[in-house]
């Protein structure tokens, strides 16, 4: 049973290195998405959620510990660790616009209490190709 849960990995693996060795050399991965990234204070994430979906955007919610040290905390005027991380991929035209009117409506407001950015999904693509055809 083991070994056919392995070969199912394995050519999984063997088409998914395929693919991205000709895409890269095509240079056929996306450069107009970005990742969006959100993190605001536990709680308060049904609302940015529920502002993407209005937006038309799709988004993964999950919840996080914050890690910084009391001292940090202090200085950051962070009282709240236990945080909401909302992930969505949006266009890359729209992201200046999009991250402006996220700062205004949650990220000013105490209740947030919260960052967001965003990173070019071809940045996370291809180091996670180049991983794995290392690994190969």
């Amino acid at each position: 049973m083991l070994s056919k849960k392995t070969n199912k990995l394995d050519n999984t693996k063997k088409f998914t290195l395929s693919f991205l060795k000709k895409n890269i050399k095509k240079k056929k991965i996306p450069t107009a998405l970005e990742m969006l990234f959100i993190i605001v204070n536990r709680g308060s994430g049904d609302d940015v959620c529920e502002y993407l979906k209005d937006k038309g955007l799709l988004k993964l919610s999950c919840h996080g510990l914050g890690t910084a040290d009391s001292k940090l905390q202090d200085i950051l005027n962070i009282s709240n660790k236990e945080k909401e991380v909302i992930i969505s991929i949006i266009p890359v035209l729209n992201s200046d616009k999009l991250l402006d009117e996220i700062e205004e409506k949650f990220l000013r407001v105490e209740k947030y209490s919260g960052i967001a950015f965003t990173v070019l999904l071809k940045t996370i693509m291809k180091n996670s190709a180049e991983n794995l055809l290392r690994s190969e």
